[in-house]
């Protein structure tokens, strides 16, 4: 469940002159998952057994909870796709975006009862926010 490591190109740039050999060694310690991986991974994990059907999460504030576990898997590295971690992103986006979860001025807080709690963190999730949101008027110089 790790995210994708960095570019090996990146990493040697961060040290200055490739090293054959050196640079290998180097390059697979630092991509090993350290403790703090493997929290991550274990806390991810544990979040795709907690996803319902509709994809939420949670039992209660669930507009909110399902906006904090799409943001914990997108800051891992796992974005929309065919993994599991993906489809509980793509599931979790489905129930942010279905019908009667957002009111017509934007408001995010009353399908689930989390009021501003809710609608404050819906809305600080850059991907729904562009989603979701209506069109602006562009503005004018």
């Amino acid at each position: 469940m790790t995210a994708m490591a960095a570019p090996a190109s990146v990493l040697l740039g961060l040290f200055g002159q490739a090293q054959p050999g050196k640079d290998l060694e180097e390059l697979r310690r630092l991509n090993r998952a350290g403790p703090a991986d493997q929290a991550v991974d274990r806390g991810l994990k544990y979040l795709l057994g907690q996803q319902d059907g509709e994809g939420a999460f949670g039992r209660k504030n669930q507009t909110a909870l399902t906006a904090l576990s799409i943001m914990a898997f997108l800051a891992a590295g796992h974005v929309p796709g065919e993994s599991p971690e993906g489809k509980a992103v793509e599931k979790g986006l489905e129930y942010l975006l279905a019908e009667g979860r957002q009111k017509e001025d934007g408001y995010f807080g009353d399908s689930d009862g989390s009021r501003m709690y809710g609608h404050g963190i819906t809305r600080s999730f850059p991907l729904v926010r562009s989603i979701a949101s209506p069109p602006r008027e562009p503005r004018r110089a």
